[in-house]
């Protein structure tokens, strides 16, 4: 019977190499005996399911990064000096000044 080895690189390994680590043969498998018998040592074959996050959750976590933090941080202190910039205003001035000047 196989033991799991510790800290095994799998996919740093060759397929016949896996294969005789895992005493199994790569063209015909394993015998019924003795997947039942790893079955009974190892256990099924199974991925534990995974606490999904709430949508509000998931959507806070996405804000969760440095650059959006500095960016956070700037606005605020862009408000907190009074620095209100509206991009349509300024372009409706610029072109006004250009249409008067003759």
């Amino acid at each position: 019977m196989i033991t799991q080895p510790a800290l095994t690189h799998w996919h740093a390994l060759a397929a016949g190499q896996i294969a005789t680590t895992l005493e199994s043969d790569s063209e015909t498998g394993l015998t019924p005996a003795e997947a039942a018998a790893r079955l009974r040592q190892f256990g099924p074959s199974q991925m534990t399911a995974q606490k999904h996050l709430s949508e509000w959750r998931r959507f806070v976590l996405q804000l969760h990064q440095p650059l959006i933090y500095i960016l956070l941080a700037s606005t605020g202190i862009a408000a907190a000096m009074g620095e209100w910039v509206d991009a349509a205003e300024s372009q409706t001035s610029a072109k006004s000044e250009t249409n008067s000047n003759p």
